[in-house]
């Protein structure tokens, strides 16, 4: 059983819908070019941290750490000090989790040989402390190996 903790210091964002276009009277789907080059940097960003393809179910968790808003980043003229508490606090506004966790999935599937051996889930969203980047935390846990049965 392998666990493996990275961060990726990349801005978080969810997955959009599919595009479709007409192309010579056939119906043809695309991913917008936004969201194809946010999984090649998911993809390059967690390239080092992989070190074999998982076979066995796998426990993925996603903590997105998304920009702080401007109206949470004014600092007092008199002492410099944040006029906002300063640490992280939740983040209720879109991009929806479950489509942060598809791009996030998308951008990994070289880590396992498909998605559905994703048996636990978790994702969370969390606007970034003062002075703090946004970025992926994620964890991969192999919970077992074919070899382990």
């Amino acid at each position: 059983m392998r666990r493996i903790e990275m961060k990726l210091m990349l801005e978080p964002r969810g997955q959009g819908r599919v595009r479709v276009a007409s192309i010579g009277g056939h119906a043809r789907a695309y991913k917008a070019m936004a969201d194809a080059e946010h999984e090649r940097s998911i993809a390059t960003l967690s390239e080092p941290h992989r070190t074999k393809v998982i076979e066995g179910p796998v426990r993925l968790e996603i903590v997105a750490i998304l920009p702080r808003p401007k109206n949470l980043c004014g600092v007092s003229k008199r002492t410099g000090q944040p006029l906002q508490e300063p640490g992280r606090r939740t983040h209720i506004i879109k991009p929806d989790a479950d489509n942060i966790a598809k791009a996030v999935m998308d951008g990994m599937k070289a880590w396992w040989k498909d998605d559905c051996q994703i048996q636990t889930l978790v994702v969370s969203k969390q606007i970034a402390a003062f002075c703090e980047e946004p970025h992926y935390l994620i964890t991969v846990e192999e919970l077992w190996t074919p070899s382990d049965c």
